[in-house]
């Protein structure tokens, strides 16, 4: 299973909203690893969607892959 995982650098005053980004992906990857196929595909959509708002609101965040 591939896992993504943001890394937050310098942003130890924003810890509250990396708590909640995590937990949102770590949902969205329950509920798809339940869900039937067109489930999956609208978590993985809402996964990514959290994912493109965490990157655009800090720049400074890396998206990494890990198998």
């Amino acid at each position: 299973m591939r896992k993504y995982v943001l890394n937050f650098s310098q942003l130890n005053e924003n810890l509250e909203i990396v708590k909640k980004l995590n937990s949102s992906v770590l949902i969205a990857a329950a509920l798809y690893s339940t869900g039937n196929n067109t489930k999956k595909l609208l978590f993985i959509n809402a996964a990514m969607i959290i994912a493109s708002i965490a990157l655009m609101l800090y720049p400074n965040l890396t998206l990494q892959s890990k198998l």
